[in-house]
């Protein structure tokens, strides 16, 4: 470095020539000035090049200061050169760094200077410190109340005021920012587009562009109630980017579709035939085996005792449900059982009369054994059992029985009332409840099971005889009921001595 920066101690030696000789004669005068420059190495460096050394920290201030100052520059004017020389960041540099606070607004001014821009364009530039929201971002904001709408877009369409249920509020609270500018002064919406180079008209249309309408199927729903129009509809839906070629089409969906599962009920309950129903599950991407599949899985069947009555009854699983009389069609249709145990159903409709009916007409000999088997098949009952039961009752029918009607049946259980309580209150012996048992047309094997239990009867604590058996007691028994004996006993059931009298004697 010393031999860069050495001195040159001697003379120059130096060759005048005009210049209109010096070009022609260079070409031969330089090699002799090389040689005499290769002996003499004392030139020093010019002082744009030693204050490029400073600056690059190749050497120091000091170790220039003796070739400046051989070129007549004091150490003033070689330290004005070396500032001079210096470098700041360019402008979009400084910003970023102003931005940053890795320096000040000084600092970002003089970096400006050494960029040599001119005083006037220093304040605008500074003013780029804050960056400008994007157009775009300024529209949105003023479409969706972020930003004050200064008359760029209409005013917001206030809410449905017949708001229900329960009429509370449901606003969502929109605070506005106020921007500022550098100097921390008040920018409205327009200048902060106008920044961008957007002016109102063109704000506007970036507004109106911001955000998006209810979604299609929102506006058609709006369009089916009557809250918009035909037009609001097709507008809506550029407004949402969709292609106006497409309006057409999607406003053919303006009257819906029943649901696919109302649909297969319909079909179920026959409101609607075959063709028909395929037809329009294929508008709901239903193929007919796949609709058919849905219909057979709805619905019920009969139940296990509806499916066994009706067969036993002549009916037949799968019988075409046309073949059904109305209105017993209508009411399988209508309801929830499928179509095909129509006629099970059908058959299976009216009511056998009860297992006691049967007994009653079986013993009365109303019915012979085949009709009550049959019945009580048809009723429910397994075969055998039917069969062992109708065969039992029609073997006790009584020759009275036979010819006998029900009233008479009914006199003949009241008799057998009465000749019991006559045999347990002593007025009749066994000898003549048998013989009036007989006379009634009782069986004397029944009879013979009657009596024993009568007998055990008599032995069994009775609650006691009621006022009028011992009324009875003593008008036909005055032997075993004497008056004494019947008013005591009457006393005993809480009448008085008077009212046990006037009892007796009534």
């Amino acid at each position: 470095m010393s031999s860069i920066l050495s001195t040159v101690e001697g003379g120059v030696v130096g060759v005048a020539v005009g210049e209109g000789v010096a070009a022609a004669v260079e070409p031969v005068v330089e090699p002799a000035k090389q040689q005499v420059w290769d002996k003499n190495r004392y030139a020093i460096l010019d002082v744009g090049m030693l204050a490029e050394l400073v600056v690059q920290r190749i050497t120091d201030f000091s170790n220039v200061q003796d070739q400046a100052h051989r070129q007549g520059l004091d150490d003033n004017k070689l330290r004005a050169t070396v500032e001079a020389t210096f470098k700041a960041p360019g402008t979009a540099e400084a910003l970023e760094l102003w931005r940053r606070g890795r320096i000040n607004g000084t600092q970002f001014t003089h970096a400006l200077h050494k960029a040599g821009l001119e005083e006037q364009y220093i304040k605008p530039v500074a003013e780029l410190f804050g960056e400008r929201l994007a157009p775009a971002d300024v529209a949105n904001a003023i479409q969706q109340g972020f930003l004050a709408n200064d008359s760029v877009l209409p005013a917001a369409t206030p809410p449905d005021p017949n708001w229900k249920p329960g009429d509370g509020p449901i606003d969502v609270p929109v605070e506005q920012v106020a921007l500022t500018n550098q100097e921390n002064q008040p920018v409205s919406t327009l200048q902060e587009a106008e920044a961008s180079g957007i002016d109102f008209d063109r704000l506007r249309v970036l507004a109106e562009l911001a955000g998006l309408p209810p979604g299609e199927e929102t506006l058609l729903d709006m369009w089916r109630r009557g809250i918009v129009s035909a037009d609001t509809y097709a507008h809506g839906l550029r407004e949402g980017h969709t292609k106006t070629k497409w309006t057409r089409a999607l406003s053919a969906r303006f009257y819906q579709l029943l649901p696919a599962g109302v649909i297969v009920r319909l079909r179920l309950k026959g409101w609607i035939g075959d063709t028909e129903f395929h037809d329009r599950m294929k508008l709901h991407g239903y193929r007919p085996e796949q609709a058919d599949d849905w219909w057979h899985s709805e619905g019920r069947p009969a139940t296990v005792r509806q499916t066994m009555i009706g067969l036993r009854r002549g009916g037949a699983y799968g019988t075409p449900i046309d073949q059904t009389p109305e209105p017993f069609r209508s009411a399988v249709l209508q309801s929830d059982i499928r179509n095909e145990w129509a006629d099970l159903l059908y058959k299976g409709r009216e009511t056998f009369p009860s297992a006691f009916v049967v007994r009653a007409l079986l013993r009365d000999g109303v019915w012979d054994a085949a009709k009550g088997e049959d019945i009580l098949y048809k009723s429910g009952m397994p075969r055998d059992l039917a069969h062992d039961i109708a065969q039992h009752y029609a073997s006790l029918t009584t020759a009275a029985g036979a010819t006998e009607g029900p009233r008479v049946k009914a006199a003949q259980t009241s008799a057998i009332t009465e000749i019991r309580n006559a045999f347990l209150i002593g007025q009749a012996d066994e000898t003549q409840a048998r013989d009036w048992l007989g006379r009634i047309g009782v069986d004397a094997t029944e009879i013979d099971g009657m009596l024993p239990i009568w007998n055990v009867m008599l032995e069994v604590p009775q609650r006691g005889l009621t006022p009028s058996q011992i009324k009875k007691a003593y008008r036909n028994l005055p032997a075993s009921w004497p008056r004494d004996r019947a008013l005591s006993e009457l006393e005993l059931l809480g009448l008085t001595a008077d009212d046990a009298a006037t009892l007796l004697d009534e």
